[in-house]
């Protein structure tokens, strides 16, 4: 999958999506597969998005990010 993301001013969460445009619900599901919780767009009207919550700390954070950029190399 492509991703795409932008930084914003509210908080520790960030709303990236897909590029193809097509659901993230199947995205977050094999996230979630892989220990990783995002919360699909579609919950929010946003299909192509997902919410990630950025509230862990230490090595949480990092084995979350390394799980999430094997998620986005393999597919």
């Amino acid at each position: 999958a492509t991703i795409a993301i932008f930084l914003t001013a509210f908080g520790l969460t960030a709303w990236p999506w897909l590029r193809s445009g097509e659901s993230s619900r199947p995205f977050c599901e094999e996230a979630a597969a892989r220990g990783v919780l995002l919360a699909p767009g579609d919950c929010f009207g946003v299909r192509s998005h997902f919410r990630v919550g950025l509230g862990a700390g230490g090595d949480d954070i990092s084995k979350a990010v390394d799980r999430l950029s094997a998620l986005v190399a393999a597919t």
